[in-house]
């Protein structure tokens, strides 16, 4: 996995909708982020889909941690 902010956008862009993380899509509409429309899990790149891999299994391993209207939900699965 390497750093490429669109690759990021578009997994967090799909992590948004699968999760329902609503201030996320807030930040990634401010950063100026306009997904494509046919954007889902079955068409990321081979790096997007590991950083949406990597989040949705940290997601799914302690659900309870997440809140949908914290604009940086990964903040509290990296203490």
């Amino acid at each position: 996995m390497f750093w490429d902010r669109f690759d990021i956008c578009d997994a967090y862009c799909c992590l948004t909708h699968d999760w329902g993380l609503y201030a996320l899509f807030s930040r990634l509409e401010r950063m100026g982020f306009k997904p494509r429309p046919s954007l889902n899990t079955d068409n990321l790149e081979e790096n997007a889909r590991e950083i949406y891999d990597y989040w949705d299994q940290e997601f799914s391993n302690n659900p309870t941690r997440l809140d949908p209207y914290d604009p940086r939900p990964m903040v509290a699965f990296l203490n």
